[in-house]
C-alpha cells in the first residue's frame, strides 16, 4: 500500500518544467550544393540556412547571379528548376552548357545574391576509377546471392569514394540499396573489394556506381550524416557540416564515376 500511495502522489505532481533557451540571433547564410558531372549540364541548388528553432525547410534563394568559370570561359546559370532523380536533388540554377571532362584545371564558382552576399568556391574533377569486375555469389544453399565489386585503387595518394547500388532496371530513390563513403586507408594501391549481404535472387537486375570523390565532399557527406542524426534527438551531440565554400555553407565538387550493371540469370 505504501508503494501505491507513493505512485499516486507522484502522479499528482506536475513533473513538467519549461526550460527557456536563450539562443543568440541566428544570421542566415547562403547554402549551396553544386555537383559537376562530366557531360551533363551545370546545375546548382541555392538556398538559405535557418536557425535551430526555425522550420527545417531551407528557403530557396531567388534573383542571384551565379557563374562558373573554367579555363577562362564563364558559364552563367539561369534561374530554372530541374529535378535529378538519380541524385535525389532539385536544382534552381542551371545552364544548357555541358561540364567538360577536364581533370587538370579548376572550376571556380561565384555567387552574388540580391542582398549583396557573396559566395565563392573552387574545385577540380577527379578521374573516374574503373570497376574491375562486378559479380554475384550464391550462398551454400544456392538460394540467395550477394553482389561483389572490385576496383584498383591508385597507389601513393589518398583516395575517397562513394559507392551506391540499385536493384531493378531504373536508378530511382526507391531502388537504392547501398550508399556509403569510404577511404583507401586500408587498401592503398590494392585491388579493393566491396560486397553486400545475401539480399538477391535469380532474375534480379543490379547496378553498381563507384564515385571517385575529393576529401571535401567526403567530409561534407560524413558531417551531413552526423548533423542529420544529431537533429533526431535532443540528447545527441550537435554536429557542424564541413563545407568547402567561402562566404556561406555547402559543397561545390565533381561527380566522376563508373557504373556497371548485371542480371543474375534465372
Amino acid at each position: 500500500m505504501a508503494g501505491l500511495s507513493l505512485l499516486a502522489w507522484l502522479a499528482g505532481c506536475n513533473l513538467e518544467r519549461s526550460i527557456p533557451l536563450n539562443l543568440p540571433p541566428y544570421e542566415r547564410q547562403l547554402f549551396v550544393e553544386c555537383y559537376l558531372e562530366p557531360g551533363q549540364p551545370y546545375r546548382l541548388a541555392l538556398q538559405e540556412s535557418v536557425g535551430f528553432l526555425d522550420p527545417p525547410e531551407l528557403p530557396v534563394v531567388t534573383g542571384a547571379q551565379v557563374r562558373i568559370t573554367h579555363q577562362g570561359e564563364t558559364v552563367v546559370l539561369a534561374e530554372r528548376v530541374v529535378a535529378d532523380s538519380v541524385q535525389q536533388k532539385a536544382y534552381n540554377y542551371v545552364a544548357d552548357a555541358l561540364v567538360p571532362a577536364n581533370y587538370t584545371d579548376d572550376f571556380i564558382l561565384e555567387i552574388v545574391d540580391e542582398r549583396g552576399r557573396r559566395l565563392k568556391a573552387r574545385t577540380r574533377l577527379l578521374p573516374p576509377i574503373a570497376i574491375d569486375s562486378l559479380n554475384y555469389r550464391f550462398d551454400s544453399r544456392d538460394s540467395a546471392a550477394l553482389l561483389l565489386v572490385r576496383f584498383q585503387d591508385p597507389p601513393r595518394q589518398a583516395n575517397f569514394y562513394r559507392y551506391i547500388t540499385h536493384k531493378g532496371g531504373r536508378l530511382r530513390p526507391g531502388t537504392r540499396e547501398q550508399d556509403f563513403e569510404l577511404t583507401d586507408r586500408l587498401f592503398d594501391g590494392q585491388l579493393a573489394a566491396l560486397g553486400s549481404g545475401f539480399n538477391y535472387v535469380r532474375g534480379d537486375t543490379l547496378t553498381a556506381t563507384l564515385y571517385h570523390i575529393d576529401q571535401a565532399y567526403f567530409n561534407f557527406l560524413e558531417t551531413a550524416e552526423d548533423a542529420f542524426f544529431a537533429n533526431t534527438s535532443p540528447f545527441n551531440q550537435p554536429a557542424v557540416i564541413k563545407s568547402n565554400v567561402e562566404g556561406g555553407l555547402g559543397i561545390f565538387t565533381g561527380l566522376s564515376y563508373t557504373r556497371r550493371r548485371l542480371i543474375i540469370p534465372k
